[in-house]
């Protein structure tokens, strides 16, 4: 007998061995897997060791007999394969093929598992299926490679392994969830923690149940196996409540703003959360309570829909009362834009990693619920409740981020274009998406109208996604009201760029409204009756009157065309969101999408916004280079920089395609006039390969050019102008393009512009 497995024995049954945990757990995986003829009595030793089984249970020694098992997987899998390759193809026709050998393996050491205890039965079945699924995986990816591999087949023993995985879950449920008491488990306000047997049970079975089929899993008492995973979750972030004491914990220090001492009330808080065996686990245990939440939510029956959806709304619920929670306490601590000494920063450093886990966690499974309830139809059974509803669900999900905005702001925010954490993103829009679908013109909850800075960027993203559904009365009421203070306010980038796509997005929505309105044929709609009485086809609930009394957005029009005459100054809206947002307030004014049947109050609101932008270029001209604005049509005064007129110059040149044929011929004039006012001086051809600069200002030289204005005027007559005016637009520009001096400009690339655009992009579409 080989002298290290009877040394293996023997510090099996030890209670406390010699050798080191990894040691023990290295041997037993070798001898796993290479014991002749059978592993099954080393398993069964293993199980009933004294070793693994003294208590209290600890969730070292447990991931040690799982890595065991699963490791000796993977070394039986190579043996066999080096086996094969070693004898002869003789004899191979009378040996068991790769599948056959593993399989045959796997079932004895099961055979070995059965009747142990059922916690370490747990452990070890988790191993082994773990340990199967590695080699699936990797089979797939050379499959995928294209290389020559062997696929693995050994669902008859997988499935051995997996029946006998869900009874010994069932079994641990059945003797140590009724510690925790039936209030405990209809209680998501209790911070009890659960016991540690059956803590350290999830946190094992976490790792394996989402590899088990659907079928399988159905059989466990779902609703409580998603209590208890939610319930461990929650008392180990001690139900949103570890930031209760961070104000108290926070004092001044010398020339630092704060200083949390390492034996602060917060810090030790912070240190037990971190040393929990749960909260390295969280991501597998968030894993389970998703696939059980989505297991339930996709079920075949209404009623068993109707239960997950209460085991959602009631998940949610939890997440919500520990984001209030946690935002509550943050918000009145001075941590947030404090610096703080170097001995102080761990645990800084501690709260923002347990924060994002909380957050991811939360994403996780808000993500799993959306997913699913977005195939189920309000209303479809009566066992569908209006309580929890798709649009309550989804409108709960955007609470809880409203109020992680304070966390979601780390991450760049949710509108931000660059990578981020694209899961978050996903479960934003999908929420939204959800709402919108089943908004009626008015959001049922207005507290998506509140919160500041991070928080209130976050609100105005998502009113941004549900503009088109909803009425005009609820965007001069909320909407409106949320969006005016951040106009004009750079300070906070994310707010103010957010708030002018909310301005952008209600004149889109209202000019592709009139656009619709122009296309559908005349039908009889009494526009006196009541909105209840009347519907509009093509608006997803959206009332005749509410399209037609449009009262509100007309006075918008000059009010946001001064506002972007005094966000053309240096540092607030770039050059590329001045042109965007300016040729969007034109169309809107136009009152259709395509200048199509434009009212003379459309007329005159559209030039209105092409004059203001006017009288303040010809009121530098006439005050100098350097002069002061006169305050004409309400302009603020200041200093009329080189870059800001050339801003106002371009913004002017992209409003050409939104204006209607007898108004686009006049501007045309004026664009020309102002071009071949500039002095020659400034004639050079534009440096179009030099990225745009922070600050528009420094290159004032380089872009104030006629040629680069004439080119930026060409490319919108090519590429933007539609075409009932193209014909009229092409017979001017030859008429007058030897006056512009661009006799040898050629077409260019409509994609080709002049600048490109910095931060974050606001969206008119």
């Amino acid at each position: 007998m080989d002298r290290g497995y009877t040394n293996l024995l023997a510090h099996l049954h030890k209670a406390s061995p010699s050798l080191p945990l990894t040691t023990i757990q290295g041997a037993l995986a070798h001898y796993l897997a290479h014991l002749s003829p059978l592993p099954t009595p080393l398993a069964a030793s293993a199980i009933s060791s004294t070793l693994y089984l003294t208590h209290p249970f600890t969730n070292d020694k447990l991931q040690s007999l799982l890595t065991a098992f699963r490791h000796a997987t993977h070394l039986r899998y190579r043996n066999e394969q080096d086996d094969i390759k070693k004898r002869s193809r003789f004899e191979n026709l009378f040996s068991k093929s790769l599948d056959a050998a593993l399989g045959q393996w796997i079932e004895d050491v099961v055979k070995g598992i059965q009747g142990g205890h059922p916690m370490l039965r747990l452990s070890s079945l988790s191993g082994l299926l773990l340990g199967i699924r590695d080699l699936e995986v990797e089979a797939n990816k050379q499959q995928s490679d294209q290389a020559p591999v062997h696929s693995l087949h050994v669902e008859s023993s997988r499935n051995i392994v997996e029946d006998e995985l869900i009874v010994a879950v069932a079994e641990i449920m059945d003797t140590y969830s009724h510690e925790l008491g039936l209030e405990l488990l209809s209680s998501w306000e209790k911070e009890s923690r659960p016991a540690d047997v059956l803590t350290l049970a999830l946190i094992i079975a976490a790792q394996s149940l989402p590899h088990v089929s659907q079928v399988r899993l159905s059989i466990l008492p779902l609703a409580t196996l998603n209590q208890l995973v939610l319930l461990t979750l929650s008392s180990t972030f001690c139900g949103g409540k570890f930031l209760h004491e961070l104000s108290a914990s926070t004092t001044q220090r010398g020339e630092y703003r704060v200083f949390m001492p390492p034996a602060s009330p917060v810090a030790r808080g912070l240190h037990s959360i971190a040393i929990s065996p749960v909260f390295t686990s969280a991501a597998s245990l968030t894993r389970l309570a998703a696939s059980s939440l989505r297991s339930r939510l996709e079920g075949y029956s209404d009623s068993k829909k109707s239960e997950g959806l209460r085991a959602a709304s009631e998940t949610l619920q939890l997440l919500l009362d520990m984001a209030v929670r946690l935002e509550q306490d943050w918000s009145t601590a001075p941590l947030a834009s404090a610096t703080e000494p170097p001995d102080s920063r761990p645990v800084t450093q501690a709260i923002w990693s347990v924060l994002k886990t909380m957050l991811f966690s939360t994403i996780m499974l808000s993500d799993a619920i959306l997913a699913s309830i977005v195939y189920i139809k309000p209303g479809s059974s009566p066992y569908i409740q209006t309580s929890t509803s798709s649009s309550k669900l989804a409108l709960r999900v955007l609470e809880i981020l409203s109020s992680f905005a304070f966390i979601i702001s780390q991450f760049g925010g949710v509108t931000s274009s660059s990578q981020g954490f694209e899961q978050l993103k996903k479960t934003f829009y999908l929420a939204l998406d959800i709402l919108a679908q089943t908004s009626n013109g008015t959001p049922e909850n207005h507290d998506l109208a509140n919160s500041y800075y991070a928080k209130k960027a976050l609100v105005l993203a998502s009113i941004e996604q549900l503009v088109p559904v909803l009425s005009e009365d609820y965007i001069r009421d909320y909407v409106f009201d949320v969006c005016w203070p951040h106009l004009s306010d750079p300070s906070h980038r994310e707010t103010f760029e957010s708030a002018h796509s909310v301005t952008l997005s209600v004149f889109a929505s209202r000019a592709q409204r009139q656009q619709r309105r122009s296309e559908t044929p005349a039908s009889p709609i009494d526009y006196n009756k009541s909105s209840e009485e009347t519907s509009h086809p093509g608006d997803s609930g959206l009332t005749p009157r509410s399209l037609v009394n449009s009262d509100f957005v007309k006075k918008m029009i000059p009010f946001y065309a001064h506002c972007l005459l005094e966000n053309s100054a240096d540092g607030r809206l770039s050059t590329p969101q001045l042109r965007m947002a300016f040729a969007a307030v034109v169309r809107c004014a136009a009152a259709s999408g395509l200048n199509v049947d434009t009212t003379p109050e459309g007329l005159s609101l559209s030039w209105y916004c092409i004059q203001l932008f006017l009288d303040s270029i010809h009121s530098d001209k006439n005050n100098g280079d350097k002069g002061k604005e006169n305050e004409v049509n309400g302009t603020i005064e200041g200093d009329m920089t080189e870059g800001r007129l050339h801003r106002l110059r371009l913004a002017l040149i992209s409003a050409v395609p939104s204006l209607p044929l007898v108004l686009m011929l006049r501007a045309l004039q004026e664009i020309k006039a102002i071009i071949t006012s500039i002095p020659a001086s400034k004639s050079k051809p534009p440096i179009l390969s030099k990225p745009e600069s922070n600050s528009d200002e420094q290159r004032g030289e380089e872009k104030g050019t006629r040629d680069e204005l004439a080119k930026a005027l060409f490319q919108e007559i090519m590429g933007q102008v539609g075409y009932r005016e193209k014909s009229a637009a092409m017979h001017w520009w030859y008429e007058n393009r030897m006056d512009l001096q661009v006799a040898n400009l050629t077409i260019l690339p409509t994609s080709e512009k002049a600048e490109g655009g910095n931060g974050t992009a606001m969206t008119a579409s």
